[in-house]
């Protein structure tokens, strides 16, 4: 599978792929990195990352959206880090599908847009962290075909969306 990125630079070092910003079409035919460190973009493209074999993701400060499908059956990945991600504001559709690995994710304060389907068929995932997601209005179906979650929700103790987020959940934790 060719995965296509636009890059200013990609640099494989200590196991870890360092992909930065973007320039005109870098074809990267097979990732062999287990820990893809995006930073210096402010997109990942629809399907950027799709199947790709990881198991760490670390994204950074400059990123604003994911795109649809971007990490999409990316099935052996078990850890996405979004600690530094402070501009972070749409997961669009599809972007961690069946990511079966995932085991628990802590969304950043600036997220406001969780798109459907965003990490459906996750059925690893056991916590979401929420807690400082208040500025979170849309999150329909989010977490479909997900089971035995608990979510930690905002103080405000309430994130605007249909379906229990999509998921059957053991705890709702305001």
């Amino acid at each position: 599978m060719a995965l296509l990125l636009k890059l200013d630079s990609c640099v494989y070092a200590d196991d870890t792929l360092h992909l930065t910003g973007y320039i005109p079409q870098l074809a990267i035919d097979t990732v062999h990195s287990r820990t893809v460190k995006v930073t210096g973009c402010e997109i990942i493209p629809d399907r950027g990352f799709k199947g790709v074999k990881m198991t760490t993701v670390q994204l950074s400060g400059d990123l604003r959206v994911i795109g649809a499908s971007a990490f999409a059956e990316c099935r052996q990945v078990k850890d996405v880090n979004f600690d530094a991600c402070t501009a972070l504001t749409t997961i669009r559709n599809s972007a961690f599908l069946n990511c079966t690995q995932l085991q628990s994710i802590k969304l950043p304060p600036s997220l406001t847009t969780i798109e459907v389907s965003a990490f459906e068929g996750c059925s690893g995932l056991r916590t979401v962290d929420l807690s400082g997601c208040s500025k979170l209005k849309q999150t329909d179906w989010a977490f479909r075909g997900c089971r035995d979650i608990t979510f930690t929700m905002p103080s405000s103790g309430h994130c605007a969306g249909k379906g229990g987020h999509g998921c059957e959940s053991k705890h709702l934790n305001p």
